[in-house]
């Protein structure tokens, strides 16, 4: 969509898109995520809400997982081709009268502010693409709320080697006297997020798991009580409990009731996030792809698929810590790697090889659909297949299992 699709930090250039467009990021009232992992989840959470609320909301995130409209999305309604083609015009257009050759990433989150504001969404929910400070996303300034979920280490050629250091930049996202909702974690990460509030006037609320009592799951569903509120949702494992009260906070310090959140967090959706997608044998998907999110991971699996035969589907890209989310593996029945499409992509040998430290049962394949027959063909009733790792494989395993 840009000239350019390398990564590049900095707000120049959306400073100038912006001001030569009159500033639409700020005719609506925004929702700021940053985080390393949980961004999706909890956005989907609090999306669902507002909905339950009746408000018009705009919502961008990314990387898109199963179609590349998802990114842009109002009221459940993915962006037209023609309106994709529209704003892409309207947005570089700008950058050529600013003369400034904005990345793909640009383009597209200046692109997500005019559809916002062109249809006059009551809220918008926008997701740092990475880290926070110096995300092409913070140049809104009309939030309504900046919410920070985990931390941890990710992207760390660009946001530093360190969780303290990736937290500075993370809390980059919070602005004079707007609200602040943060996810309670590690005092060192606290501590920054914290003075960083103080600094900019601003009340941090947090969201603290130690809250979170009477968990129950049956049917696919999971149950728990927080705050005296009895919530449930589709969205299973134990951090999408986290995510689910930093949604809770947010929602609350908007000053939405608590009848409307709860019914709206029942209804929330958030694909290729620990999904199941078929039955018979249970194929379930999930977007780990750092080493936090694969030990999160790892507790839905045990906390699941106990005793069950576990078979994995994975392929990483080579700037992933692949050595640490390797460990994963250790107690599966059989591993397929797959290399993930384009050059970021890590060969399948090469992430064999690594997997062959933690278990000997790992074969690389050329293809994710061979890596899907081969799984079924081996799977029993006792099995469960999942794949995990790039989100573009997840798209690929989906499509090839809806054909099935």
């Amino acid at each position: 969509m840009g000239r350019h699709d390398e990564i590049k930090l900095g707000l120049e250039n959306m400073e100038k898109l912006c001001a030569e467009l009159k500033q639409p990021q700020n005719d609506v009232k925004t929702i700021h995520i940053a985080g390393t992992n949980g961004k999706g989840s909890t956005g989907s959470f609090i999306y669902s809400v507002l909905r339950e609320c009746g408000y018009k909301v705009g919502r961008y995130t990314s990387p898109a997982v199963f179609d590349s409209r998802e990114k842009f999305q109002i009221n459940d309604r993915y962006i037209s081709d023609e309106e994709i083609q529209k704003y892409r015009k309207i947005v570089l257009k700008a950058a050529e009268n600013t003369e400034c050759v904005p990345t793909v990433f640009e383009v597209e989150t200046t692109m997500a502010f005019c559809f916002f504001s062109v249809n006059k969404c009551d809220y918008s929910l926008i997701e740092c693409g990475m880290g926070g400070r110096l995300d092409a996303t913070n140049v809104c300034g009309n939030v309504a709320a900046a919410v920070i979920t985990s931390i941890s280490l990710d992207h760390t050629d660009f946001l530093g080697d360190t969780t303290e250091k990736i937290a500075e930049e993370k809390s980059g996202i919070i602005k004079n006297g707007a609200r602040v909702v943060v996810f309670k974690q590690g005092e060192n990460i606290m501590k920054i997020i914290k003075e960083k509030c103080r600094k900019e006037n601003c009340e941090m609320i947090y969201a603290d798991k130690e809250n979170i009592i009477n968990t129950k799951y049956e049917n696919d569903v999971q149950s728990f009580e927080y705050k005296g509120m009895k919530i449930e949702t589709s969205l299973l494992g134990a951090h999408q409990r986290e995510n689910c009260i930093t949604a809770v906070e947010c929602c609350r310090a908007l000053g939405i009731d608590d009848e409307k959140i709860i019914k709206g967090i029942k209804n929330a959706k958030w694909n290729g996030r620990f999904e199941t997608i078929r039955e018979n044998p249970r194929i379930i998907i999930d977007g780990a792809h750092n080493e936090d999110a694969v030990n999160r991971l790892k507790e839905n699996v045990d906390i699941y698929y106990k005793g069950k035969k576990i078979i994995y589907i994975t392929g990483v890209f080579k700037d992933k810590d692949y050595e640490n989310m390797a460990r994963i593996c250790t107690f599966a029945e059989m591993i397929f790697t797959v290399k993930p499409n384009g050059e970021r992509g890590l060969s399948a040998e090469k992430y064999a090889e690594c997997i062959k430290k933690y278990n000997k049962n790992v074969c690389a394949e050329k293809s994710i659909k061979d890596a899907l027959i081969k799984s079924i063909g081996m799977a029993d009733e006792n099995s469960v297949i999942i794949c995990f790792g790039s989100l573009s494989i997840l798209a690929q395993l989906k499509e090839y299992v809806e054909g099935i």
